[in-house]
C-alpha cells in the first residue's frame, strides 16, 4: 500500500471565528505515522508557517508523498450543510466524531482510522475493519443523525481540501484532511456500543491513585503544620 497523506492547518481562531468561511493556503506533508494518525504538515498562510500540525486522514484512497506541497481550503465544519470536495455534510459529521476519538479509551488509533475511512471509502477499506471499527462507524452515524449541523461541537473540526485544477501529482489527487481543537464542555459522548479498553482503563486508574496520593499527602502535611 502507497502512503497515505494530506492537508496542512494554519492558526484556527480565525477560522472558529468565521464558520462556513473558506480559507486558502498551502500545505507540505512532512511525516506520516505509517498510514495511520497523526499525519504532521507545515501550513503556510502568507509568509507565516506553522510546522507540525496533526491531522487525520480522511479518504483512504487517495494518495500523496512526503515533501509534496499543495494548495488547500480550509473550512471550519460548523453549520456546514453542502457536500464539500464530494464528501457529504452528513459524512463529514460522521468523520468528525470519529476524529474526536484518536488517542481515547474506548478504541486504538489504528481502529479509529479505519473507521473513519470506511465512512469515504467503504469497498476499499474492506476486510481491515475490524468488530471494534465496525461498532465506532455505527456510533459516529448515530450521532451525526442525531445532532444538528450548527451544534456547537463541528466547530472544533477544521476541514482541509484540495483546491480543484492541480496536476503533476505522484498518485493523484491528496486526500481532505481534518484537525481537531478540543474547546472545554463541548466533546462528543463516548461510543455507546465500544468498552473501553483495559490497558487504557488501568492507566487511567493508576494515574488517578497516583493524584489521590499525591493530594493526601499534601493535605497530611497541612495537617502537620498546623499542630
Amino acid at each position: 500500500m502507497r502512503l497515505k497523506t494530506a492537508v496542512v492547518a494554519f492558526s484556527l481562531s480565525l477560522v472558529f471565528l468565521l464558520p462556513q468561511v473558506t480559507f486558502a493556503s498551502s500545505l507540505t506533508l512532512e511525516s506520516a505515522n505509517g498510514i495511520i494518525y497523526p499525519y504532521l504538515f507545515d501550513v503556510t498562510v502568507g509568509s507565516t508557517t506553522t510546522d507540525n500540525v496533526d491531522l487525520s486522514c480522511l479518504s483512504y484512497n487517495r494518495e500523496v508523498s512526503i515533501g509534496e506541497t499543495w494548495q488547500v481550503n480550509v473550512t471550519n465544519l460548523e453549520g456546514v450543510s453542502t457536500s464539500i470536495d464530494g464528501s457529504s455534510a452528513t459524512q463529514l459529521d460522521e468523520d468528525a466524531y470519529l476524529d474526536s476519538l484518536y488517542n481515547s479509551v474506548y478504541a486504538s488509533n489504528s481502529e479509529v482510522q479505519y473507521a473513519i475511512w470506511d465512512i469515504l471509502d467503504p469497498s476499499g477499506v474492506g476486510s481491515q475493519l475490524d468488530n471494534t471499527s465496525k461498532t465506532l462507524v455505527t456510533d459516529a452515524v448515530n450521532f451525526a443523525g442525531s445532532n444538528s449541523d450548527t451544534a456547537s461541537f463541528y466547530s472544533q473540526f477544521t476541514l482541509f481540501t484540495p483546491t480543484s485544477n492541480q496536476t503533476g501529482w505522484t498518485y493523484g489527487e491528496p486526500q481532505q484532511f481534518m484537525e481537531y481543537t478540543p474547546v472545554q464542555g463541548q466533546g462528543a459522548p463516548p461510543p455507546a456500543g465500544v468498552t473501553p479498553e483495559p490497558a487504557s482503563l488501568f492507566l487511567l486508574g493508576t494515574g488517578l491513585l497516583g493524584t489521590v496520593a499525591i493530594m493526601r499527602r499534601k493535605f497530611l502535611r497541612a495537617t502537620a503544620n498546623l499542630t
